[in-house]
């Protein structure tokens, strides 16, 4: 199994910026991130680690990633 979570952006530039983050994964149905949501994404808006766990059904396989969401000064 091979999971990864990527992102529609590095960094956080703004209090008021969100961030997608998509669990990439194949074969797997259900999601469950720490924020919450429920889908194969998340939206984010503030700093922090983020994990997603994901299973192929209630007795099937399950993993695990997490990512971090930092803050960077907005662009000069």
């Amino acid at each position: 199994v091979s999971l990864t979570i990527n992102s529609n952006k590095p960094y956080l530039c703004y209090p008021t910026d969100q961030i997608v983050l998509t669990a990439v994964v194949t074969g797997y149905k259900t999601f469950k991130w720490s924020n919450g949501s429920t889908k194969d994404t998340a939206v984010v808006s503030q700093t922090g680690k983020y994990k997603v766990i994901v299973s192929n059904g209630p007795c099937g396989e399950i993993d695990s990633a997490e990512v971090e969401v930092q803050m960077s000064g907005p662009p000069t």
